[in-house]
C-alpha cells in the first residue's frame, strides 16, 4: 500500500511538472536558459521527494514491524502464563525446570527484539540450575522453587509490559 501511495505521489508531481513546462514552453519569451535551469530544479525537487518519501515509508514500515513482533511476543508470553502452574510447587522440580526453559525458549526466539533481557535471563537460568543440579535433592528444590516463582513474576511482568 505505501509503494502505491509513493507511485502515486510521484506520477502527480510528474504531471505537474509535465503542466509547468508546457506552460513554460508555450510563453518561450524568457529564454531557453532560465527554462532550463527551472527545468533542472523541478526535476531534483521530483527526486529528492521521491526518495525522501521512500526513505520515510521504508523506515516506518521496519517500526511496524517491531511493534508488531513486540505484541506478538506479549501474546505468546500470555499464552504461556496460561499454560503455567498456578503456583509453584516444592516439590515438583522438574515442572518448574521445564517451565523455566519454556520461558528461555520464548525469549529465545524473540532474542532480537529483546537481546539484553534474553541474555541475562539465559545466565541466570543456566547458573541456577546448574547450582541445582550440583546439591541434593532437597536443596535443589528449595532452589527450583525459587527460580520458577521467578520465573513466574517474570512472564507476569512480559505478559503486561506495554
Amino acid at each position: 500500500m505505501d509503494l502505491i501511495n509513493i507511485l502515486l505521489s510521484s506520477l502527480g508531481s510528474l504531471a505537474s511538472i509535465t503542466g509547468l513546462i508546457i506552460t513554460i514552453k508555450k510563453e518561450e519569451n524568457g529564454g531557453k536558459k532560465r527554462n532550463i535551469v527551472l527545468f533542472g530544479i523541478i526535476f531534483l525537487l521530483a527526486v529528492s521527494t521521491s526518495i525522501l518519501s521512500y526513505s520515510y515509508s521504508k523506515v516506518t514500515n521496519e517500526r511496524l514491524k517491531i511493534e508488531s513482533r513486540k505484541e506478538a511476543f506479549k501474546t505468546e508470553a500470555k499464552g504461556l502464563l496460561k499454560s503455567a502452574p498456578s503456583y509453584i510447587s516444592h516439590y515438583e522440580p522438574g515442572e518448574n525446570e521445564g517451565f523455566i526453559y519454556g520461558l528461555l525458549i520464548l525469549l529465545e526466539s524473540n532474542k532480537d527484539i529483546y537481546p539484553e533481557t534474553y541474555n541475562s535471563y539465559k545466565k541466570t537460568v543456566i547458573e541456577r540450575i546448574e547450582k541445582a543440579d550440583s546439591v541434593d535433592v532437597y536443596k535443589k528444590r528449595d532452589i527450583m522453587e525459587d527460580c520458577g516463582n521467578s520465573a513466574l513474576q517474570f512472564l507476569k511482568s512480559l505478559s503486561n509490559n506495554k
